[in-house]
């Protein structure tokens, strides 16, 4: 009839004449904030291996010296050598030359944007292998990757469910039928006091977001645990710092920290972690920088690479800790 509006003039379907309604912006959907690579501090490396010596003082002594006594030196320890292997972390990409020669919604170029990306991602993935799981360390050979360390790996002295106690697990918990258990306060607090009589004096826990809820729990909540804004001076309910006997205690939420397979109250996955850092004694050793890289294009495609290469070191493991076993349950302690 004529007059009438052609849908596919008016209509809003695949080829109608109207546009369409694309935001200018990619939002990234994952995850990609990486809490303790952030506040370690960073230092040169100029080897693949990096090392660094740990030593320790005699036990303490009170019974003083006789007055003209010979001279009798105390017996000395050398210091051990710690190392960790420099990884390569690295994340590769290519965008066709087509891509590029269109107008892209949200980004001006697209190899640009994925150059952040891979930027992104490669920072991210250091910070899981940080938190990594224990035993996948490797010097590499022609063929096969070089793997760091991991905290795991090094921080072995203040490690619960290692020791027992009234804030401990049961014993045994090491052994394959072990359960695992909430973080409570009393636990909380025992390992600090574990790490201070060892000589740390941490300021950090990175917890998983179970685990931070049930430090929201804890009963001293009206004396110890603060959130502050500065700008309302008020008392807020979520908790960013724990006013331990031993310190202030910054509560990092960190979703790389290692969390147990299941949320239920039976306890039954055991890989769950909570980490008490002392900030200045975890650092990043870097031999080369993250950077990109543009690489020689290769067919009508333009290459490029994020990559980098450094270790992380927990100077004076002593100085740090973790509870292990920590369950994903965040309902009531129990």
């Amino acid at each position: 009839m004529a007059g009438t509006p052609s849908t596919y003039l008016y209509g809003f379907g695949a080829g109608s004449a109207n546009r369409e309604d694309l935001a200018d912006f990619i939002g990234i959907v994952d995850p990609w904030e990486t809490p303790l690579y952030v506040a370690s501090p960073k230092e040169d490396a100029n080897h693949v291996t990096v090392e660094w010596l740990e030593d320790t003082l005699a036990a303490t002594s009170t019974g003083g010296a006789t007055e003209g006594g010979d001279f009798n030196p105390s017996d000395r320890t050398a210091p051990s050598r710690k190392f960790n292997y420099c990884q390569i972390f690295r994340d590769d990409f290519k965008v066709t030359n087509t891509q590029r020669a269109v107008l892209m919604a949200g980004a001006k170029d697209a190899y640009g944007y994925e150059a952040y990306k891979s930027l992104r991602q490669v920072v991210r993935n250091i910070e899981v292998k940080s938190f990594g799981a224990s035993g996948v360390c490797a010097q590499g050979t022609t063929g096969t990757a070089r793997h760091m360390k991991t905290l795991e790996d090094m921080v072995t002295t203040n490690v619960n469910p290692a020791n027992t106690g009234e804030w401990g697990l049961n014993a045994g918990v090491a052994g394959a039928s072990a359960s695992a258990t909430l973080m409570t306060e009393d636990r909380f607090n025992g390992i600090l006091e574990q790490i201070f009589n060892t000589g740390g004096n941490p300021d950090s826990a990175y917890v998983s977001a179970a685990t931070k809820r049930q430090i929201s729990g804890f009963s001293g909540q009206g004396a110890s645990r603060r959130n502050i804004t500065m700008a309302e001076k008020k008392l807020i309910a979520s908790v960013d710092m724990y006013d331990s006997d031993v310190g202030i205690i910054n509560i990092v939420l960190d979703r790389w920290v290692r969390q147990a397979a299941n949320t239920d109250i039976s306890h039954t996955s055991r890989i769950g972690r909570a980490w008490f850092i002392e900030t200045p004694n975890i650092r990043y050793k870097i031999l080369r920088p993250i950077r990109h890289v543009p690489l020689a294009a290769v067919g009508d495609a333009t290459r490029g690479m994020v990559v980098g290469e450094l270790t992380v070191c927990p100077i004076n493991e002593k100085t740090h800790g973790s509870f292990w076993g920590v369950s994903n349950y965040a309902g009531a302690q129990g």
